[in-house]
């Protein structure tokens, strides 16, 4: 008797009204995808990226043609608790606020396996080592990443970003860790509000690309600084931002985009459409942020 080979869960499984009527056109049935895609028999050219996908709790995409020519999409979330079937000519990108574009992903910001971040990280950290400071503040802390680090080491930590979603991440990791973080819900395109010379440093990971003038963030940055204090910046690199390389992240049917207003980038970052889901499990480290 063979049996069928599950190589990672499926979760809510849905299918386009499109797809579904493509396969029934054509006298397929949606199982048999499924099957195969859960089985590992994605289209060849992308299976070093679906490999590293399972192994690193990233997108899974398959892409099967039809006898009409259409193309199906069979796409596995990253936290595995739902699979989306659709052609590949309904996939989305959708251009959305930043406000709205990290409260989206945050929910899944930590479980994804972000190339840049694991670039980032272990740099940041080994400068960081180098350094003596007792108060830090992280503008655009996101989930927490680096300002949990630092109230680790036992630092006086404040987090501020204008994301509620990511915000509330951070503050239950740090909770859940009894870290004494102070959090600050707000947008610092009016400044910081904070008084002068308040912190021994002053972190701002990945961040700047979404300003759209960098000069009055690195002053209030500055501002903010204790004399001999440090700044320590991570960033996208002009150049990429200025090709159009954006932060995006990606759910089944859909690429988000938050807005970005820096750099001259171009208002929408646009890929072939036939590679947007395969750079989800992109190894290339500036994709995302």
């Amino acid at each position: 008797m063979s049996q069928t080979t599950t190589r990672f869960p499926l979760g809510t499984v849905t299918v386009s009204p499109a797809a579904a009527a493509a396969l029934e056109a054509a006298n397929l049935n949606p199982s048999t995808f499924l099957a195969r895609h859960q089985a590992g028999d994605w289209s060849d050219e992308d299976r070093e990226g679906n490999e590293w996908a399972v192994r690193y709790g990233h997108d899974i995409a398959s892409m099967y043609p039809l006898p009409d020519g259409a193309e199906l999409l069979v796409i596995t979330a990253l936290d595995r608790s739902c699979t989306c079937m659709l052609l590949e000519s309904e996939y989305e990108d959708r251009e959305i606020g930043m406000v709205e574009g990290y409260d989206t992903w945050a929910r899944t910001y930590d479980i994804e396996k972000n190339p840049l971040i694991a670039i980032e990280e272990p740099r940041v950290q080994q400068l960081l080592d180098g350094l003596s400071f007792d108060t830090a503040l992280d503008v655009g802390s996101g989930t927490g990443r680096h300002a949990l680090r630092l109230a680790r080491r036992g630092v006086r930590v404040t987090a501020i970003d204008q994301s509620p979603g990511m915000l509330d991440v951070a503050r239950n990791a740090s909770t859940a860790e009894r870290l004494d973080i102070e959090f600050h819900l707000a947008s610092i395109d009016g400044g910081l509000p904070f008084e002068n010379a308040s912190f021994d440093l002053v972190v701002s990971a990945l961040m700047l690309c979404h300003m759209p003038d960098l000069r009055p963030t690195v002053r209030e940055c500055a501002r903010v600084l204790r004399p001999g204090g440090h700044l320590l910046i991570t960033d996208f690199h002009p150049d990429a931002v200025a090709r159009g390389w954006r932060t995006t992240f990606w759910a089944p049917g859909t690429a988000y985009l938050p807005q970005l207003r820096t750099m001259g980038a171009p208002a929408i970052w646009r890929p072939w459409r036939k590679q947007v889901w395969r750079l989800s499990r992109s190894k290339t480290p500036v994709r995302r942020s």
